[in-house]
C-alpha cells in the first residue's frame, strides 16, 4: 500500500483512507508526511473543517479512495488546505517529529500503544528522550491525571489536536 500512499502524497490530493480492518470507517484528509513505515494525515471533519493530524503505521492501511462523489463534496466544503494550528512533521521520522512538534506547540495528543485499538494515553507530551516519551495525562474533564512514561516505539497511532484533544484543551484552560 506504500506505493498508493506515495501517489496520494505526491499528488497532494485529499483522499479517504481505510485502516485497521474497519471497512465502514475512514480517515478523510491529505498526507502531509510519509516514509515506507509511517504516515501523517491532516484530517478533515465531515463539514470540511480541519480536525488535527493523525500519525499511523503504513501497514495499517488497506484501501485508499479519491475522486469519488464524497471526495468531490468534501473538496467543496474545504476552504483551505492549511490550518492555523499546523504541525511540522518530517517525512524521515514521522512519529518522532510529530510528537516533538506537539511538545513545542503544547498540543494535546492521544496515543494508541501496540495496536490496542484504544487511545491508551491522552495528554500533553513533555519529552521524548532516549526512546522514552513522557506525557502529562489529562482526564475527560480536562484535569491533570498524573504523568506516564512509555517506550516510544510502542506507539502505533498518535492523534494531535483533533476534536477531542481540542475539547480537553478548552476544559484545561477554563
Amino acid at each position: 500500500m506504500y506505493s498508493e500512499l506515495l501517489k496520494a502524497f505526491q499528488s497532494n490530493k485529499n483522499c479517504s483512507f481505510y485502516a485497521d480492518d474497519e471497512c465502514d470507517k475512514f480517515i478523510y484528509g491529505k498526507i502531509i508526511a510519509l516514509n515506507e513505515d509511517e504516515v501523517a494525515i491532516q484530517m478533515y471533519n465531515t463539514d470540511g473543517t480541519c480536525d488535527g493530524v493523525i500519525v499511523k503505521i503504513v501497514s495499517d492501511f488497506f484501501r485508499i479512495e479519491y475522486d469519488s462523489k464524497y471526495n468531490q463534496k468534501m473538496e467543496k466544503l474545504i476552504e483551505t488546505d492549511t490550518f492555523e494550528d499546523s504541525v511540522e512533521i518530517d517525512s524521515n521520522a514521522v512519529f518522532d517529529s510529530a510528537i516533538k512538534s506537539a511538545i513545542i506547540k503544547n498540543f494535546i495528543v492521544s496515543i494508541e500503544l501496540l495496536h490496542s485499538g484504544n487511545e491508551n494515553i491522552t495528554g500533553l507530551p513533555l519529552s521524548l528522550e532516549n526512546g522514552i516519551c513522557t506525557v502529562r495525562q489529562i482526564d475527560d474533564y480536562g484535569c491533570d491525571d498524573g504523568v506516564t512514561s512509555f517506550v516510544f516505539n510502542t506507539a502505533t497511532q498518535i492523534t494531535i489536536n483533533a476534536k477531542y484533544e481540542k475539547l480537553l484543551s478548552s476544559l484545561m484552560n477554563k
